[in-house]
């Protein structure tokens, strides 16, 4: 059994809901799904960690985000 923590990132509008999606396409040098679309960010739960600190982790490893950044993630 193993657990995973994936982000989709978006830009609100006025009202704070999505206005419009942050799509990620992986490289074409990716060994695995080269130019497909992907999650913004995601990664596998570790044992001792959290969904919340993987996410955080992963944000900062794959898509340069600070912990300030991921504040209002919510789980889906």
């Amino acid at each position: 059994l193993t657990f995973g923590a994936h982000a989709t990132g978006y830009v609100a509008g006025d009202d704070g809901r999505p206005q419009a999606l942050w799509i990620a396409q992986r490289s074409f040098t990716k060994a695995t799904d080269p130019g497909l679309f992907d999650n913004l960010v995601g990664g596998g739960v570790p044992h001792g960690q959290t969904p919340h600190e993987t996410l955080l982790r992963e944000g900062w490893e794959e898509a340069g985000l600070q912990p300030p950044q991921l504040a209002h993630a919510v789980a889906g």
